[in-house]
């Protein structure tokens, strides 16, 4: 298994906040009911933090009523039981994990966002 950044204990936050689309699994199905192929890297991720002492929380910008089917892949996939909490919108965590972030330091090499010419 391989070594994934650990946030500072000292800090007391010993939570990890991990977005499902696009980062647990490997693409975003949203708006459709349906929860992606899994992204093994981010489940060996997930092993290790819980092994390491910290929490996983899952997050994302889903309705509520999706909560049962993004359980039911938990289960499927064997990592119900390492995963601490399962929310909608994000929470206070030491490390966030996320496919849509950027770096503030990213913010000055970021390529200028493309306008639409039907505008």
């Amino acid at each position: 298994m391989a070594n994934f950044p650990l946030p500072p204990k000292d800090s007391g936050l010993l939570t990890i906040a991990v977005d499902i689309d696009g980062t647990l699994t490997k693409e975003s199905h949203w708006p459709y009911p349906v929860v992606g192929e899994p992204n093994i890297l981010v489940l060996e991720a997930i092993q290790f933090w819980v092994k390491n002492g910290y929490e996983v929380v899952l997050y994302s910008a889903r309705p509520g009523y999706h909560m049962p089917l993004i359980r039911q892949w938990l289960k499927e996939q064997g990592i119900e039981h390492l995963i601490h909490d399962v929310v909608l919108g994000k929470q206070r965590a030491a490390l966030y994990i996320d496919d849509r972030s950027m770096r503030p330091e990213e913010l000055s090499s970021a390529p200028a966002p493309s306008r639409r010419k039907d505008r």
